[in-house]
């Protein structure tokens, strides 16, 4: 009797000593998951921060063309005249008020964009309204480029969250629907907001014709896009993702919608974002 109680006692032990490497082994391999997982995130945000700061020089170059092409007119016109001995005073000094002018929109523009690419260290409260309108002024040249009809139908709503990670999902938004916007005759991009409960909602909608239904579930994941390899990375809509579930504890999701406006029926994507208010 005693003997067979030391053999459950040695058993025991064993048994224990099996569980506790077991669980130690589970341990580690899960340490080794979430941390080859993290090196993977950090990795496709560095990505997708090289790829957002390549669309943001872009940008630039788009917002700056047109004013120092203006400077350069007016200073051309100005040597012209002196050179000709034929010039107006008025018309000189009006001029380099308009040079002055564009300058000051250079400068402006470099804070907007600077600020931009400062990291927000903490939430705060923003109106979405403004963020949004944020995001529509760093595009705003290429939007003039491709004459977009921009519809926009904003509430003053406050949210809790990192502004420059949500001008981020904007610009990629927007972005995305002006690429496929180029060779449509009318194009017009819809923008709303509203809330509902404690929730405010945000939705993008173009007239491109939509996203085909047999890849729309699968525009969120990383790497995938349907540009061509030049053109895109497929970690804007990806990043955006993230950005509003694990950043901003809202959702984004993704559907095609056809639309009526001035009498003429059109079809597109629509991204819905929702977020919590300050409320919330």
């Amino acid at each position: 009797k005693y003997k067979g109680n030391d053999e459950i006692a040695q058993m025991a032990i064993i048994l224990n000593k099996n569980i506790a490497s077991t669980k130690k082994y589970l341990d580690n391999k899960v340490k080794e998951q979430v941390k080859a997982q993290i090196e993977k995130d950090k990795i496709l945000m560095q990505q997708s921060k090289m790829a957002s700061m390549g669309e943001m020089l872009s940008n630039i170059a788009h917002q700056w063309r047109q004013p120092l092409s203006a400077i350069s007119t007016a200073a051309t016109g100005i040597y012209v005249q002196f050179e000709m001995g034929n010039y107006d005073k008025k018309q000189i000094l009006k001029t380099l008020d308009s040079i002055n002018d564009v300058a000051q929109f250079l400068s402006k523009t470099i804070d907007t964009f600077r600020n931009y690419f400062k990291p927000d260290k903490e939430k705060h409260y923003l109106y979405i309204d403004e963020t949004i309108n944020k995001a529509f002024n760093l595009l705003e040249f290429r939007i003039k480029s491709i004459d977009i009809n921009i519809i926009k139908n904003l509430e003053k709503i406050e949210i809790d969250g990192y502004e420059n990670e949500l001008i981020q999902v904007f610009i990629n938004l927007i972005n995305n629907s002006l690429d496929i916007l180029q060779k449509n005759k009318i194009k017009i991009i819809i923008v709303k907001t509203y809330k509902k409960e404690d929730f405010c909602y945000i939705e993008f909608l173009d007239n491109g014709g939509g996203i085909k239904e047999e890849i729309i579930h699968k525009i969120f994941e990383p790497y995938f896009t349907t540009k061509h390899q030049s053109q895109g990375t497929g970690l804007g809509l990806y990043m955006s993702s993230e950005i509003i579930q694990r950043h901003m504890n809202g959702h984004i999701t993704v559907s095609n919608k056809e639309f009526e406006l001035d009498g003429s029926k059109f079809k597109g994507a629509n991204f819905i974002i929702k977020l919590p208010t300050k409320k919330a």
